[in-house]
């Protein structure tokens, strides 16, 4: 039976210990930031404040991984702390929930450096049905809400629910008078019509 040299023992477990530290070192390169973030006189304010930074951070123009991670996450708590701060406001705080789900799916105007799972995706649209059902009297964010569902259920492949989802918000909000709420109601019009083909049954 072959027995090492405790030299060669002592080369062995510094070695391994050299692959086990440069593997933690890979693991632990990026970790969540802790946001800190100012907090303005009202919800109106602390929503601008957000999509300011989001504007300033320019995500899909950060080449590095990590640092794209970072900043993302960095977006996402700056929206957050608008239903953190001011929860009791119905104008605002629902948008800052909504661009959370955004931000942190990567499903939005941002490009996410890879595919959402289908569990995150899943866990968007309860997100987002809790949204809807918490501010039913808020015509966009109804609106949005179900537009965002759709086009998440249709990431899935699930095109009968992402067609649902569209008629519903083509009916109810293609003629609206406010402008953005139109807009997505035409915006699911296009979609609702488009011919979808599952490759499975």
């Amino acid at each position: 039976m072959f027995m090492p040299s405790a030299r060669y023992r002592r080369v062995a477990w510094a070695g391994a210990g050299l692959i086990l530290c440069v593997a933690l070192a890979a693991c632990n390169r990026w970790h969540a930031p802790i946001v800190t973030v100012p907090i303005e006189k009202n919800a109106a304010l602390q929503y601008r404040f957000a999509l300011n930074y989001q504007q300033q951070a320019n995500l899909p123009l950060i080449q590095d991984d990590d640092r794209y991670r970072m900043e993302r996450e960095a977006v996402r708590q700056t929206f957050g702390k608008v239903p953190e701060y001011f929860p009791a406001d119905r104008e605002f705080t629902p948008l800052a929930r909504i661009d959370m789900i955004l931000v942190n799916l990567g499903l939005d105007e941002n490009v996410k450096r890879s595919p959402p799972s289908e569990r995150e995706v899943k866990a968007a649209i309860r997100q987002l049905e809790a949204v809807s059902k918490d501010y039913p009297e808020y015509a966009f964010v109804q609106a949005q809400s179900k537009y965002l569902e759709g086009n998440y259920y249709k990431y899935l492949g699930d095109f009968p629910k992402a067609q649902a989802c569209f008629k519903e918000v083509m009916d109810k909000f293609q003629d609206d008078k406010n402008s953005k709420i139109q807009n997505l109601g035409k915006r699911a019009a296009l979609l609702y019509k488009q011919v979808y083909v599952s490759e499975h049954p």
